[in-house]
């Protein structure tokens, strides 16, 4: 199994996690969860897909990421449900820390996966492509969840996510074939993790404070 394919089961289980989740916190039934949370790990490659022209998407011809999906949600809430009697208010912080790692790592893994997908195409000097690819992949299946959720979608916050992405596929556009593949790899994924994970736990954000503005659409 090469390096991108073992890289989007990651990612697949990661999302599948923050999915469950999100699930759970706004009181889902199963079944909702589970299509939020396939949602979640798989409309990010669908769009990355559509984007470039591969169709049918490849998340519909191999049926081992949606058996991850399914497999990811049922031993998430198994734990849940074993847990949940147990958790205190420190743990109930650590274990949203916890689900913030994963959401971070699906965000770096699945963005330079989508960069990579652009690249194998033939759009290694098309820089916009590469760095556009790449975010997509990374917040689209997060802006998919959490729409259904009725959740306001995270990447339209001021929280600082769709930005780490970026960062790490303008990054991976310079440098993927400068060093080993690999190594480019897991420096521009690992980027984007620490990135979202610090903005995340540190509260580091993006705001736009408009003081005494007076804006009238109507007059």
């Amino acid at each position: 199994m090469d390096v991108s394919a073992v890289l989007e089961i990651i990612g697949v289980v990661a999302f599948s996690m923050v999915g469950v989740f999100v699930g759970i916190e706004y009181e889902l039934d199963v079944f909702g969860i589970f299509v939020v949370s396939l949602c979640s790990a798989l409309g990010g490659g669908i769009i990355r897909d559509l984007v470039l022209g591969v169709t049918p998407p490849v998340s519909f011809v191999r049926p081992v990421y949606t058996v991850t999906v399914l497999v990811t949600v049922v031993a998430s809430l198994i734990l849940f449900k074993i847990v949940d009697k147990r958790l205190s208010r420190k743990s109930v912080k650590i274990l949203k820390k916890t689900v913030d790692f994963f959401d971070a790592v699906g965000l770096g893994v699945f963005a330079i996966n989508g960069c990579q997908a652009a690249i194998e195409l033939g759009y290694a000097d098309n820089f916009i492509m590469i760095v556009f690819v790449g975010a997509v992949t990374g917040v689209g299946g997060g802006m998919i969840r959490d729409v259904l959720s009725g959740r306001k979608p995270i990447v339209l916050r001021k929280e600082v996510y769709a930005l780490a992405a970026i960062v790490g596929s303008i990054l991976y556009f310079f440098i993927h074939d400068k060093l080993n593949h690999y190594f480019a790899v897991y420096i521009c994924a690992g980027l984007i993790t620490v990135i979202r994970v610090l903005a995340s736990w540190r509260r580091i954000n993006i705001s736009y404070a408009i003081k005494n503005a007076d804006l009238k659409i109507d007059e």
